[in-house]
């Protein structure tokens, strides 16, 4: 299983925020409550991705903050030029 544990940090949050999760720039998690959660990917989770999150109210979701980008990575597989020596043990 690959994904994430996404831990949110965050002082005196009022109740009715929630959180939305992006994975370059698409909607992958919505109405994110909980500030201990876990964020799930398929098998084929290459390239670069990034993820930020944005925070609305409940009582008018459409109103939601900037993106905050909080991690990047390239899960991308090098190309990788190298040589192997090997010699017989006689």
């Amino acid at each position: 299983m690959k994904g994430y544990d996404v831990t949110v940090n965050i002082a005196d949050k009022p109740d009715d925020i929630r959180f939305r999760l992006y994975d370059n720039g698409e909607l992958k998690l919505d109405n994110i409550g909980e500030m201990d959660f876990r964020y799930l990917t398929d098998e084929g989770y290459t390239g670069i991705h990034t993820l930020s999150m944005t925070y609305f109210q409940t009582f008018d979701p459409t109103e939601e903050s900037s993106p905050q980008t909080f991690y990047t990575k390239d899960f991308t597989m090098p190309d990788l030029e190298y040589s192997v020596e090997v010699s017989l043990i006689s």
